[in-house]
């Protein structure tokens, strides 16, 4: 359903602002064969994407109340920061 395709959504752009973190923690120059973000548009630039792309990804969740969604994926997110 519509709450299922939101929350892959979200997953997928979380995912994907962790890579792009990722990749300026260490400092990478490539992401799968490509140029990274930093390594095209440097740090501070790649760091507000990483942003942006997470930010957008919340938005669409809360801009349709999927709560639980966002309380699941918040917990997990914590987890993962422990780790």
């Amino acid at each position: 359903n519509d709450t299922t395709y939101r929350a892959a959504s979200l997953v997928e752009l979380l995912h994907t602002a962790t890579l792009v973190h990722d990749d300026v923690v260490d400092d990478a120059m490539e992401r799968r064969g490509f140029f990274s973000i930093n390594a095209l548009w440097k740090n501070k630039i790649a760091v507000l994407v990483g942003d942006y792309l997470l930010s957008k990804g919340l938005l669409l969740s809360l801009n349709n109340k999927d709560h639980e969604i966002l309380r699941i994926l918040s917990e997990a997110v914590k987890l993962m920061s422990e780790g």
